[in-house]
């Protein structure tokens, strides 16, 4: 398949995405036109592109693993769409990530957490248990960095409430990798009362969940 009628594909409202990432794990030269694509001027083959490449990331991370590098410049895009999916496909990368890649942007990555954006500090929350699974031995770093939205001043006190109750999920899903868990307790029981309900719920919902735990 050439470039151009890979394009032609995606530009269509019936476009079938899977269909390509399908095809894309079998030649590898689709990837590179999927690369290339992120750039192009028209929006539908643009996004395509990118979405598809999340797609791979979810079905065959190796297939991306060698633009890993490429991947972290898209947590610098001004378009949020771009940065959003770049800490996507990077949280599925960590599970192939033999040269732990991911170890050296994980700054980076979790400067997000305190991003006035309450968007992308919810899916860098979002995120996180995928992380933890992949790469246990830096969980404890994760969970510090989960913790910080208790310190953090968001755009809308609404707003923060409402990455609260994303990070208390996180917590729920990556519990089993979770070294300091009075801290965690201590988070999740202070906002047991949160003015936000559903975030309210889940703090209740995880403190049942492991109250046995907490004893």
């Amino acid at each position: 398949m050439d470039k151009e009628a890979l394009y032609k594909r995606l530009i269509p409202k019936e476009r079938n995405l899977n269909k390509i990432a399908a095809e894309s794990i079998k030649n590898l030269e689709i990837v590179t036109y999927l690369l290339e694509g992120v750039q192009n001027k028209n929006v539908r083959i643009r996004f395509g592109c990118f979405n598809t490449l999340v797609l791979i990331s979810e079905k065959n991370p190796k297939t991306l693993y060698p633009h890993f590098d490429l991947f972290t410049e898209y947590l610098n895009s001004d378009n949020n769409i771009i940065k959003l999916g770049g800490i996507k496909i990077i949280s599925n990368l960590t599970l192939v990530d033999e040269k732990k890649i991911f170890d050296k942007i994980f700054d980076k990555f979790y400067s997000f957490i305190i991003d006035p954006e309450m968007t992308t500090a919810a899916n860098v929350s979002k995120v996180s248990p995928a992380i933890a699974k992949a790469k246990p031995y830096i969980a404890a770093n994760i969970t510090n960095q989960l913790l910080k939205v208790s310190a953090t001043e968001y755009k809308t006190k609404e707003c923060k409430n409402i990455l609260i109750g994303h990070v208390i999920a996180a917590f729920d899903k990556m519990f089993i990798q979770i070294e300091d868990v009075s801290s965690v307790f201590d988070f999740v029981e202070l906002n047991s009362n949160n003015d936000w309900q559903a975030t309210k719920n889940k703090a209740e919902k995880l403190l049942k969940k492991y109250k046995k735990i907490a004893v």
